[in-house]
């Protein structure tokens, strides 16, 4: 009778601990990671945008890092610059924070503040402390808007992000109007944008999500002085198949990296880094 009783105890205590193990894999610490990836990806393009634009703004001319490439440079026609940051046993020293290796491929029909300007980015072997970037950007000077302001679109297509706990796939459609700055080409760190669009993508754990921006994003390039981070605030709502729909608050007017995830009223802190 003993071992009976002893049978059964062992049997009800496997039954509730794999029914606890199945509540922790389906909590909401483990199903922040679309979330997480998305704000990862979206760091990531990011910090793509200032390194091309600081190409233009440094005029193509060498630098000790990254390198500069030229190739057919005609105003007439599409041209291409090489932005390389060396391999990964020479790489450049971190700007705005981050280690970088590997080359972006840029092919532009203008300067980053010329109207209907198209810029393209690819890359080769590009890496982002550490991690492997793939996909394509699309950047358009779309002119002046109605009040004067120069405005973008940013198109990105089949993205990949390698990291340590495996691959993000992302892609992404904004605008971003430029409402600071406008005056002063040679400088990016009083540009202010405000930005709207969606992004789609599928998280390291395999989930589809999507993203749309429900409150303007607002990025602050002087956030670059002390930090990595230059979206000082903004709300985005994230759906997940079969899940609650999640509330990223990018914060309020503060330079940094820290990040408020919303589901069910709880709040689950991030830190892109």
């Amino acid at each position: 009778m003993k071992i009976k009783i002893l049978i059964l105890s062992l049997a009800i205590l496997i039954f509730y601990s794999c029914k606890d193990e199945n509540i922790i894999n389906t909590s909401p610490l483990t199903s922040i990671h679309p979330s997480r990836d998305h704000l990862i990806a979206e760091y990531m393009f990011n910090d793509i945008r200032k390194i091309v634009e600081d190409a233009f703004i440094n005029n193509f001319k060498n630098t000790i890092c990254p390198i500069y490439i030229t190739n057919n440079t005609n105003q007439e026609d599409q041209d291409t610059i090489i932005i390389d940051f060396g391999n990964e046993n020479n790489i450049c020293p971190p700007i705005y924070g981050n280690i970088r290796s590997g080359k972006i491929i840029v092919i532009y029909t203008g300067n980053y503040r010329d109207s209907l300007a198209s810029i393209t980015a690819t890359f080769d072997n590009f890496k982002i402390n550490n991690q492997l970037i793939q996909g394509q950007k699309n950047i358009v000077n779309e002119g002046r808007n109605t009040i004067g302001n120069i405005w973008f679109t940013i198109n990105i297509t089949d993205a990949v992000i390698t990291t340590s706990n495996g691959n993000i796939d992302w892609q992404s459609n904004q605008t971003r109007e430029l409402i600071s700055g406008q005056n002063t080409l040679s400088n990016i760190f009083d540009d202010r944008y405000i930005v709207s669009g969606f992004s789609i993508g599928n998280s390291v754990n395999g989930n589809d999500f999507n993203v749309s921006i429900t409150h303007p994003l607002m990025i602050d390039q002087e956030c670059l002085l002390t930090g990595k981070c230059s979206i000082k605030k903004g709300i985005a709502k994230i759906s997940v198949n079969n899940q609650p729909d999640r509330t990223i608050n990018y914060g309020d007017s503060i330079c940094d990296c820290n990040i408020d995830v919303l589901i069910d009223n709880q709040r689950y802190p991030i830190i892109i880094n």
